[in-house]
């Protein structure tokens, strides 16, 4: 069984912690504030590590038609598009997608969000920390982030010419 010990209460399965939110300890070091399903809450519980969040603690299956779109800007601008099999609820209270190859396509959470193609075909965002907003379909959502990498990059230029 996977969980965390506390020093006050011993070992803590993860399927006790209702939610987790990040936290700063007295010394500015990040730290996890574990909220179980009891209501109690553990605080400053040990050093924050990139895994503990995507953990699920239950998975759904997905309905057919649901894909990952994973798309990039930099370099030669691309997209991929995976089956979702399943969606995650996670440790922090996030659904993620799930795929042959794990939660998120087994990619860490990108800054700019996670984005899901429905069965309709319109594309919209899977994630509360990346851009919102919905598509109408991956190309879309592509063109939207190459306009938006060109622009930077433009402004980034014409600040190191001024």
């Amino acid at each position: 069984m996977l969980g965390v010990f506390d020093a006050s209460r011993g070992w803590v399965p993860f399927s006790s912690i209702a939610r987790a939110k990040p936290s700063t300890n007295q010394y500015g070091t990040e730290v996890a504030d574990f909220i179980l399903t009891d209501g109690t809450e553990l605080k400053n519980f040990g050093p924050i590590w990139e895994g503990l969040w995507r953990l699920p603690t239950q998975l759904i299956q997905a309905e057919p038609g649901w894909k990952l779109c994973d798309i990039w800007v930099e370099g030669e601008p691309g997209m991929r598009l995976t089956p979702i099999i399943a969606w995650a609820y996670c440790v922090d209270g996030e659904i993620r997608p799930v795929t042959p190859c794990g939660i998120n396509d087994g990619l860490a959470d990108p800054a700019m969000g996670i984005f899901v193609q429905r069965p309709d075909g319109a594309v919209e965002s899977a994630s509360s920390w990346g851009d919102g907003g919905t598509f109408h379909n991956p190309a879309h959502l592509l063109d939207h982030y190459v306009a938006r990498e060109q622009a930077r990059r433009r402004e980034a230029e014409g600040a190191a010419n001024a």
